[in-house]
């Protein structure tokens, strides 16, 4: 992990092929049990935790869904997931708008791409977007991507008996890029598909 900003290709090939789940760029970093807060320090972390995950679900389904940035989302955050003082912080990194009793409104629970947190969205968010084009869109992504990383594992085969050490490592890192890409696309589309299923 300490090497990952140097040198991100390799290290993610590394991490794969070491059998780790998931993707190195977004892993947790080991913990020493000593250095874990202890007390109020424990729940601050926690609640700290919780807010990084609700800002980047929203943030990550309004980029899904292809709602602008600039227009404020209204949505409901359970309030056991993030403590009542930091809701300004959410709101404002994610920028949204936290409603707490939402009568009168549809709510739909947000597309996510691995932290499964509960944040519903107003459906009123919803109308004018076309969720299909952007599904058909996206598998197209996804097809694409398995071709050049099909056609790049077919490379570094070929490129095992004849080439330099050096471009087989550049060979294997451009490949370990296009699984990390291309699982983060297959992830995308697929919590796409669920959440257009689910409307």
């Amino acid at each position: 992990q300490l090497l990952h900003p140097f040198i991100p290709f390799v290290t993610e090939a590394l991490w794969q092929d070491l059998g780790f789940q998931g993707l190195l760029v977004v892993s947790p970093w080991p913990e020493h049990a000593a250095a874990r807060p202890r007390g109020k320090g424990a729940s601050a972390h926690a609640g700290i935790t919780r807010v990084q995950r609700v800002v980047r679900d929203v943030r990550s389904a309004r980029a899904l869904l292809g709602i602008s940035p600039s227009i404020t989302l209204t949505v409901r955050m359970p309030r056991s997931r993030v403590p009542r003082a930091l809701l300004p912080t959410v709101e404002f990194l994610a920028r949204c708008r936290n409603e707490k009793g939402g009568a009168g409104k549809t709510w739909v629970p947000l597309p996510t791409v691995g932290t499964g947190f509960s944040v519903e969205l107003a459906r009123e968010h919803l109308r004018g977007l076309d969720l299909e084009t952007r599904r058909v869109s996206l598998q197209r992504v996804v097809e694409k991507l398995k071709a050049r990383m099909d056609e790049q594992v077919r490379n570094v085969g070929a490129m095992k008996r004849k080439a330099s050490p050096e471009n087989l490592e550049r060979a294997g890192a451009a490949l370990a890029e296009l699984k990390t890409t291309f699982a983060a696309q297959e992830a995308a589309l697929q919590a796409l598909a669920t959440f257009t299923a689910s409307v």
